[in-house]
């Protein structure tokens, strides 16, 4: 079930560390801006994500409307979860475990060496030693014990380890943007996660590795299990802004994606009202929840249970509809650019809301009365 995808706000196309400053100036945009964070928040707070892949798993209905339904308990101080947030769940214990013991190469390499450090000759041993003076080897190195030999040494200058450095690098610059603009904590993971960042790459580890320069992924990126999240979530990041200005061209369609779940769960918590169970899935970048057949359902009577009426509901344009027996009822969200509050009319009677998900569950309450 979706929305119409014109957005009917004044949000302008902002770029993730603009949307943070937005909040930290309280700037004109500052409302949209933050409905636009609350309602990846709303999201992340139901999706059920893979551990492996990072997207969301499918769920049943029963379990998706328990899922909103713990939102409304959710408390508020905590910091939004945004789409940074799910890169950074996804990333954060490989962040840990290649930070600790990044993956090493052994280099060859030729080196003049002292002659008993020499452990490995080879041709070019050979062709160095023909243009020194001398019958043998003994006379060539008499003046000068030393050697062109091969030398081995273990390097952290690989090419995942490249783009883990700037992996760490954005998301380093996107963490101090976010823990400013949401006021996160030392005591939050993610003030840590910053803490581990910064340290990393003042290393000298990370001072060995070179700059990423596009190459195309080697086995390890997308084999190895730490490795593999890295490139998927610096994947995420790559795209972030354009993702991010797809939602706020859908800000509204959103909204109304979320009312008309809370609605749903809000009716599956009444005693007389059975859905249809049936697998929910998600498509998490374009803020999709999607049925496989209509949500339907019965109604029946407390007093007798033979009464039985359907029920269904469904978005249709730019307006949630609930069928109840022929009953019909008609809820209406409208943007107001002057007030920058949330219009709803449901059969025609108008109540203006603030633009925040916190508000959901006292509509979608007043939309089943």
């Amino acid at each position: 079930n979706k929305a119409n995808n014109n957005s009917v706000t004044s949000l302008n196309f902002l770029s993730l560390e603009e949307i943070y400053q937005e909040i930290i100036i309280n700037g004109d945009c500052a409302k949209e801006v933050r409905l636009l964070l609350e309602l990846r928040n709303w999201l992340n707070g139901v999706c059920e994500f893979d551990p492996r892949s990072g997207q969301p798993s499918p769920l049943g209905k029963s379990t998706l409307t328990k899922q909103i339904v713990k939102q409304w308990s959710v408390n508020n101080e905590e910091p939004l979860k945004d789409r940074l947030s799910r890169i950074i769940e996804h990333s954060k214990e490989s962040v840990k475990s290649i930070t600790n013991r990044p993956r090493q190469k052994v280099l060859r390499e030729h080196s003049i060496l002292p002659v008993y450090a020499v452990h490995e000759v080879d041709s070019s041993t050979m062709h160095w030693l023909s243009h020194k003076s001398g019958r043998n080897i003994r006379e060539k190195l008499a003046g000068k014990p030393y050697i062109k030999a091969v030398h081995r040494h273990l390097s952290v200058d690989t090419t995942e380890n490249r783009l883990f450095k700037d992996f760490s690098l954005k998301l380093e610059r996107y963490l101090i943007e976010r823990v400013d603009a949401l006021e996160i904590g030392s005591d939050q993971s993610e003030y840590e996660l910053l803490g581990s960042i910064k340290k990393w790459l003042q290393s000298d580890d990370a001072a060995e590795i070179h700059l990423w320069s596009n190459l195309p992924p080697n086995n390890t990126l997308l084999q190895d299990r730490s490795y593999r999240k890295i490139w998927d979530a610096w994947l995420w990041l790559q795209r972030l802004d354009e993702d991010l200005q797809n939602d706020q061209k859908r800000l509204f369609s959103d909204w109304q994606t979320a009312l008309f779940w809370t609605i749903i769960s809000k009716l599956k918590q009444m005693n007389q009202i059975r859905f249809v169970e049936q697998p929910i899935f998600f498509d998490y970048g374009n803020f999709q929840i999607e049925p496989q057949i209509e949500t339907k359902g019965i109604i029946y009577s407390k007093k007798d249970s033979k009464q039985i009426q359907n029920i269904s509901c469904s978005i249709k344009r730019d307006k949630i509809v609930l069928k109840n027996g022929k009953k019909v009822i008609s809820i209406v969200s409208k943007w107001n650019d002057q007030n920058r509050k949330i219009t709803i009319s449901i059969d025609g009677k108008s109540k203006v809301y603030k633009p925040s998900i916190s508000e959901m569950k006292e509509i979608s309450e007043h939309a089943i009365r």
